[in-house]
């Protein structure tokens, strides 16, 4: 009979509800006991703050939200061109191989070409 974690489980659960009853903010997103305010560069106001709330609707909510996640943004560009040359690198590779033998038809589940 496998061992299970009981200790780890209850210790969990126990932080969880610990956190949420004595947090003084709301924790659930859009809640409509406070309404949440951002305080972020506006690049269509020369880089002034943005201090309203949440409205998908105004265009300097999603200037500041873009300027603000740009950096991520550019880093899963890289990793998605990065992922395409490694992909059309693969398939390549695998077609001027000339080798006729696929994956499936290989018993051993780590061969990768």
């Amino acid at each position: 009979m496998p061992k299970t974690n009981d200790g780890f489980v209850l210790s969990y659960i126990l932080v969880l509800v610990s956190t949420s009853i004595f947090s003084h903010k709301p924790v659930a997103f859009g809640s409509p006991v406070q309404e949440q305010r951002f305080h972020r560069p506006n690049p269509l106001r020369h880089f002034k703050f943005y201090k309203g709330g949440y409205d998908i609707r105004n265009k300097h909510y999603w200037a500041s939200a873009a300027f603000t996640g740009v950096h991520g943004y550019a880093i899963g560009g890289v990793w998605m061109l990065c992922g395409l040359v490694f992909g059309s690198y693969m398939v390549l590779a695998k077609s001027f191989n000339g080798s006729s033998s696929s994956v499936t038809e290989n018993s051993n589940y780590l061969y990768i070409i």
